[in-house]
């Protein structure tokens, strides 16, 4: 995963932890091309939202990797 990637990924957690906003997180993940990505390299913080917009039932978000 590139440093862009990591970034796209910094923002949508952004928008899942403090906006209360995982629509939008998961349309800026399919704009970017990383809805079926796979996160094993991102820190915790961000695989934690990340694993919540999957429990929101995004049938969309299929990411990969998950270490938590």
């Amino acid at each position: 995963m590139n440093d862009f990637d990591k970034g796209v990924f910094y923002v949508a957690g952004l928008l899942v932890t403090f906006m209360d906003s995982p629509g939008y997180a998961v349309d800026v993940l399919e704009q970017a091309g990383l809805l079926n990505a796979d996160i094993s390299s991102l820190d915790e913080t961000e695989q934690r939202a990340m694993k919540t917009l999957m429990k929101d039932g995004n049938k969309r978000v299929n990411l990969t990797g998950l270490t938590i």
